[in-house]
């Protein structure tokens, strides 16, 4: 059985979106939604730009990482990708990842949004969704993101989220050498205080992770 057997009746749940395990028509639905949906960004978000790719070269990279990330899970070395969902339709995709997690109890997240539900709040809550899975299920110590410094709309909700400013880089890749990424780091203690939230609903957790 392959890991996303594992995971696959995961669901995370607020009052707005849900953030599911997609199988393989949901993953495709979710392709056409970064074919139809994403268009090149100036500057991108992203540090690998595949939304500069054409249409349906979008498409195949998304459904790609979706199956890349199952296919080279491991316990030592992990992503969790995670289908976001409004009233049952795929609007965008939240990863979330580990790197020796049982020593290390770190995770990251990272996400993207098509274009017609940007703007409109989402970004938090699949954001604070995938935090609960981390801290709550996983029960991680921290939590860690990344974003360049001209990403307002990640940087705005990294801010009302609380993380704290754990340091800056410049990142060294393709097109985006020389940006300054900006690295937060948010700790159980503050998630605990300030962004918990009795809303969010989690059920299907895999009972063999972490």
């Amino acid at each position: 059985m392959g890991w996303r057997e594992h995971f696959k009746d995961l669901r995370i749940e607020t009052l707005r979106v849900a953030l599911v395990v997609g199988d393989d028509a949901l993953v495709d639905r979710l392709g056409d939604v970064a074919a139809e949906h994403v268009t090149p960004m100036h500057p991108t978000p992203f540090r690998v730009t595949w939304d500069h790719l054409p249409a349906e070269e979008r498409k195949a990279f998304i459904v790609g990482r979706q199956a890349e990330c199952w296919d080279t899970f491991s316990l030592e070395g992990w992503r969790v990708p995670l289908v976001v969902c409004v009233e049952g339709n795929p609007v965008g995709e939240v990863l979330l990842s580990g790197q020796r997690f049982r020593e290390a109890r770190t995770f990251g997240t990272a996400g993207w949004l098509g274009e017609p539900w940007r703007g409109q709040g989402l970004g938090f809550e699949m954001r604070r969704a995938a935090l609960q899975f981390g801290f709550g299920a996983l029960s991680a110590d921290r939590a860690i993101t990344q974003s360049f410094s001209d990403n307002a709309a990640a940087l705005a909700v990294t801010k009302r989220l609380k993380y704290d400013l754990s340091g800056a880089s410049l990142y060294v890749g393709g097109g985006n050498t020389g940006r300054r990424l900006l690295h937060h780091r948010l700790g159980r203690r503050k998630w605990e205080s300030y962004v918990r939230s009795d809303r969010i609903t989690m059920e299907g957790m895999c009972h063999h992770f972490p």
